[in-house]
């Protein structure tokens, strides 16, 4: 599915709702290189189509923050706006 067609079917079917995502694994992570803090994004096929949906969306993703410096690179209310460069939705910690 494009995601156009991706969009499409996502507003069409919740027209008065934001999406939301909730999983274990994070579609993105902050982990220390060296001093420096490096973006991943975890291998993955559910990860890579929801996070395509999301982007395409907009909404929210609710996971767990495994990665090194995730706690550090959050907002006051555990949150980022992903993803990096380009944000379309938040990331919930």
């Amino acid at each position: 599915m494009s995601s156009l067609k991706l969009k499409r079917f996502i507003k069409d079917s919740f027209p008065d709702n934001n999406l939301i995502i909730v999983s274990n694994r994070e579609p993105y992570l902050h982990n220390k290189s060296g001093s420096n803090i490096k973006v991943e994004m975890p291998a993955g096929g559910l990860t890579s189509a929801m996070d395509e949906a999301l982007r395409s969306t907009g909404g929210t993703w609710v996971a767990w923050g495994s990665g090194s410096e995730d706690k550090n690179n959050v907002d006051d209310n555990d949150r980022v706006a992903v993803p990096p460069g380009k944000p379309s939705y938040t990331l919930k910690r």
